[in-house]
This record gives C-alpha cells, structure tokens and sequence, in this order.
C-alpha cells in the first residue's frame, strides 16, 4: 500500500465516525517504525492527565488523586497490545 492510499483509507475511516483530519496533515511515513506499546501507553495517560486537569480544578484532581491513580499503574495494566 502506498502512503498516498493509506492516507485515504484512514481519512474515510475517520470521516465515516464523524471525524474530519487536516488536509494539511503529510502523508504517513511507511519506513518509520510503530513506537513501542509502552511508550504509546504513556503518551495516552499523559495526554489523559493534561485533560483531566484542565477538566476539573486543580484542588479535585489532587486530592481526587486521579494523576496519581494514572502514574502508578503497574506495566500489566499499560499493556495495549
């Protein structure tokens, strides 16, 4: 498959949930690597932490301790793959 055709496979698959990509976005690299399971979980709880305390005050996210709760996951529960 070429970048060109994969690109469109997952614009339509993204736009068919209701999803609408950049059209400036660059085609996908088809040499470069899939980063590792765990390093992909951490950017996800990363990503959910930054939400989470934008979502809601700072004060109910510390002593929610929903950071906390993220980070200390053990790797079993990281596991993606």
């Amino acid at each position: 498959m070429t970048a060109e055709a994969l690109r469109a496979k997952v614009f339509a698959e993204l736009e068919a949930v209701g999803f609408r990509p950049a059209k400036s976005l660059p085609d996908p690299d088809l040499g470069q690597a899939i980063r590792p399971p765990d390093e992909i979980a951490a950017r996800l709880l990363t990503l959910d932490s930054v939400f989470t305390w934008a979502a809601f005050s700072g004060v109910d996210v510390v002593h929610g301790g929903a950071i906390h709760e993220r980070s200390s996951l053990p790797e079993s529960a990281l596991q993606m793959v």
